[in-house]
């Protein structure tokens, strides 16, 4: 085996392991989302109730004078609730920021290797591509558009979390709509590219 041979082995074994990553995190992703369908439906369910007893003039309501703090408890178990599908939301989130520095490690991998090995590779062996095997170039730049919507759409939930507000009628109404906004762009987009490497992903690269 000829050097430019034995270097252009190793970096298709990098990119091997690396789409091999990324299809693993896909499932974990994509199950991570599943599982905050119900705790985001609560919360926009609660996010209404919030805002309704926060404007109900109820101290007008001759039945509640037995009650001067019947606006405050209702508030304080409506956020008591929140919190716990806030934390179901987070856990998940965990998830996704796992998958999220796993790409971008596995990203950053690949690019190593193609900068300390493509010297001894021909660029017409970079190039190349075969009916069950893409060229190299496409793959480093398919995890390069795969790290960049995983790390956009992770950043984009995380400070969505973090402006919450149950008061802020304009950012719950549409809360579903906004958190999974180019979800399936993402999910789309990782699928297409792991078709393109589905024959090589069965390849043992030694």
């Amino acid at each position: 085996m000829d050097i430019s041979t034995s270097e252009e082995t190793k970096l298709r074994g990098q990119l091997h392991k690396s789409f091999k990553a990324v299809k693993n995190c896909l499932s974990i992703w994509k199950e991570a989302l599943a599982a905050c369908r119900q705790p985001l439906d609560q919360v926009e369910n609660l996010c209404e109730q919030h805002q309704c007893c926060s404007a109900a003039n109820i101290e007008q309501s001759g039945i509640i004078k037995p009650f001067p703090d019947i606006r405050m408890r209702l508030l304080y178990k409506i956020d008591v609730e929140l919190e716990e599908q806030l934390s179901r939301i987070n856990v998940e989130m965990k998830k996704l920021e796992n998958c999220c520095e796993r790409i971008g490690k596995h990203c950053g991998y690949s690019m190593k290797s193609y900068h300390e090995n493509s010297p001894y590779i021909p660029l017409d062996k970079v190039l190349e591509q075969t009916p069950t095997c893409p060229a190299i170039s496409d793959m480093l730049e398919w995890l390069q558009q795969i790290e960049r919507l995983v790390f956009q759409q992770y950043h984009c939930k995380k400070y969505f979390l973090e402006i919450f507000n149950p008061n802020n009628t304009e950012g719950t109404e549409n809360l579903k709509d906004m958190w999974s906004s180019g979800d399936q762009e993402l999910i789309n987009t990782v699928e297409e590219y792991l078709s393109y490497t589905s024959f090589f992903l069965e390849e043992k690269i030694t």
